[in-house]
C-alpha cells in the first residue's frame, strides 16, 4: 500500500502539472518547458543515488521509507501553495523535491523485497509489485485528468487531494514488515559526484549486472519520452483540448494498464527461472509499437490499442531485469547495487529529457515523427543488447 500510494501520488501530481501547463495555462512553446521540467525531475535520481543506497544498506529499509514518506507530505503541501500562486518556477522546485524523495525511496523499496521473501518467490513478487506500481500509476495519471474535468479545472481542489494522499502513504508505512539494520563498513559518500564515479566504477566489476542496469535504464529512457510525447501528441495530432482532460490522461494511463498486465505475464514467465533472454524479444515489439504511433495520429482508438500493446511489452521486459539484479547482487551490497542501478536509470532519464528537447525543440520534430525516431533507437539498442547478452552467456540464468 505504501509503495502504491507513493507511485499514485507521483504520477497524480505530475499529470495535473503537465495538463496545467498544456491546456489550462496553454503556455506557448510548452514542449520546451516540459523538457526542462523533465530534466529537473530526473536529476535527483543520479545526484542522490549514492546517499540513497548508503542509507538503504545502513538502516532498516522500512525506517528509511517511513522518513521519506513524511517528507512527501511536506513537499505536497508546498505544491499546493505553488499551484495557488500559479508560479511555474516554484512548481518546478516542488517537482525537484518530489523526485528527490522518490530517489531516496527507490533502493529501500527494491531492497525490501529480497530481504523479506525467499529467492524462489522473487519473480512472482516483482511481477506483483510491478503490477501494483503501474496500476497506481494508471489511476494516478487517469484520475488526475478526470478530477480536473469533474472540478472544472479547479487546480487547488485537485492539488489538495495530493496532500491527503501523501498523508495516507505516510500512515500506511507503519504497517510494513520490519527489516533488519545492516552493518555497513564503507563511509558515508559525502561528495555525491565523487561517489557517483566510485559507484559506476564499482559495478563495472559485475559485467552481467551492468548489462541489466543498462537495460533497466533504457526502459526508463523510453518511458519518459513516451509519457511526455504522448501528451503533446494528444493535443497536436488527436486535437484534444482542456475540455477533454480525461481523454488526454487516459493515453499514458492505458499504457500503464499494459505495463501492469505485462508485469503479471513476466512474473509467470520467470516464476522458476530468470529469463533475461526475454528482454530483446519484447524489445523488438516495443520498437514496432513506437513505429505504429506514426500511423495512428488521426485515430484516438488506434492510439489506445498501440499504447496498450507497448505497455504489455514493457511490463514483460522489466521483470527478468529486476529478478537478475536482485538475485545476483552480493549479500550486504544489494542496496548499493540497486542504488547504482537507480543511478543508471536516472542517467538515462536525464539523457531522455535532453533527447526529447533535442528532437522536439531544437530539431522541431512533431510528436508523430518523434515516435518513428524512437522506434529506430529502440531497434538499435535491442540488437546491441541481444549481442551482449549472448556473448556473456546470460541465457537461462
Amino acid at each position: 500500500m505504501t509503495l502504491g500510494l507513493g507511485a499514485f501520488n507521483d504520477h497524480f501530481f505530475k499529470m495535473i502539472l503537465q495538463i496545467f501547463m498544456l491546456t489550462i495555462l496553454a503556455i506557448q512553446g510548452a514542449e520546451d518547458l516540459i523538457a526542462w521540467a523533465a530534466l529537473v525531475f530526473t536529476t535527483p535520481f543520479v545526484l542522490f543515488a549514492p546517499w540513497a543506497g548508503y542509507l538503504a544498506d545502513k538502516y532498516s529499509k522500512v525506517k528509511v521509507m517511513r522518513w521519506v514518506k513524511l517528507s512527501e507530505v511536506m513537499f505536497m503541501g508546498l505544491g499546493f501553495v505553488a499551484f495557488y500562486l500559479q508560479n511555474m518556477p516554484f512548481l518546478i522546485v516542488v517537482l525537484f523535491l518530489m523526485a528527490s524523495q522518490s530517489a531516496f525511496f527507490s533502493p529501500a523499496k527494491s531492497g525490501f523485497i529480497p530481504e523479506t521473501l525467499p529467492k524462489e518467490n522473487l519473480g512472482s513478487a516483482n511481477g506483483l509489485a510491478n503490477m501494483i506500481t503501474f496500476m497506481t500509476v494508471i489511476f494516478g495519471s487517469a484520475i488526475g485528468g478526470i478530477l480536473l474535468d469533474v472540478f472544472d479545472n479547479n487546480i487547488l481542489v485537485v492539488s489538495g487531494l495530493s496532500v491527503a494522499i501523501a498523508v495516507s502513504g505516510y500512515l500506511s508505512s507503519f504497517f510494513m514488515t520490519q527489516t533488519p539494520q545492516n552493518i555497513v563498513n564503507r563511509p558515508f559518500p559525502l561528495n555525491p559526484s565523487k561517489a557517483i564515479v566510485a559507484e559506476l566504477t564499482y559495478i563495472r566489476k559485475y559485467q552481467d549486472l551492468l548489462i541489466c542496469c543498462l537495460c533497466s535504464g533504457f526502459f526508463w529512457f523510453l518511458g519518459l519520452i513516451f509519457q511526455t510525447n504522448i501528451l503533446v501528441y494528444a493535443v497536436d495530432h488527436l486535437n484534444l483540448n482542456k475540455d477533454q482532460n480525461t481523454e488526454i490522461a487516459l493515453l499514458p494511463a492505458l499504457m500503464g494498464v499494459g505495463i501492469a498486465l505485462g508485469s503479471l505475464v513476466g512474473g509467470k514467465l520467470t516464476k522458476n527461472k530468470i529469463r533475461i533472454e526475454l528482454v530483446p524479444i519484447v524489445g523488438l515489439l516495443l520498437s514496432l509499437m513506437s513505429a505504429a504511433l506514426f500511423f495512428t495520429a488521426q485515430s484516438y482508438s488506434a492510439t489506445l490499442v498501440v499504447l496498450l500493446i507497448a505497455g504489455i511489452a514493457g511490463g514483460i521486459y522489466m521483470i527478468p531485469v529486476y529478478n537478475y539484479l536482485q538475485h545476483h547482487a552480493p549479500e550486504g551490497e544489494k542496496g548499493r547495487i540497486l542504488s547504482t542501478a537507480g543511478m543508471v536509470d536516472g542517467s538515462f532519464l536525464i539523457l531522455s529529457s535532453l533527447v526529447y528537447r533535442l528532437l522536439a525543440v531544437i530539431l522541431g520534430q512533431s510528436p508523430q515523427e518523434m515516435f518513428l525516431t524512437l522506434s529506430v533507437m529502440i531497434f538499435v539498442f535491442i540488437i546491441l543488447m541481444f549481442l551482449v547478452i549472448r556473448k556473456n552467456k546470460m541465457h537461462g540464468c
